[in-house]
């Protein structure tokens, strides 16, 4: 449920209804409705996934992703969301082959 928006209390019904009663009732409805299908921010205090059967494959880092993607960090098996304030450098693999090496004293 959307937390910014507070629903106020439906109305305590009259013994006849009038046609604003009935109106009054129906933007509160509607605005209850408009709340939950509109949830706006997350708020917990934590969060679990729970996948059955499932791999999921995460990338090892967060370099070349967009903001808010998941990717698993292997050194300390977390899984972590790429946040505008991250910095992530490249990082190479290179083989050299060598013919011939003099080693000078």
């Amino acid at each position: 449920m959307n937390l910014r928006q507070r629903v106020a209390a439906l109305p305590i019904p009259s013994r006849d209804y009038t046609a604003e009663e009935i109106k009054q009732l129906a933007r509160k409805l509607n605005s209850l409705i408009e709340n939950i299908y509109n949830p706006g921010d997350l708020v917990a205090t934590s969060l679990q996934f729970s996948v059955d059967g499932i791999n999921i494959l995460l990338p090892p880092s967060g370099y070349g992703l967009g903001v808010g993607t998941l990717y698993y960090e292997p050194l300390t098996g977390n899984v972590k969301v790429v946040i505008p304030e991250d910095v992530f450098a490249p990082s190479f693999s290179m083989r050299f082959k060598l013919r011939d090496v003099t080693v000078t004293t």
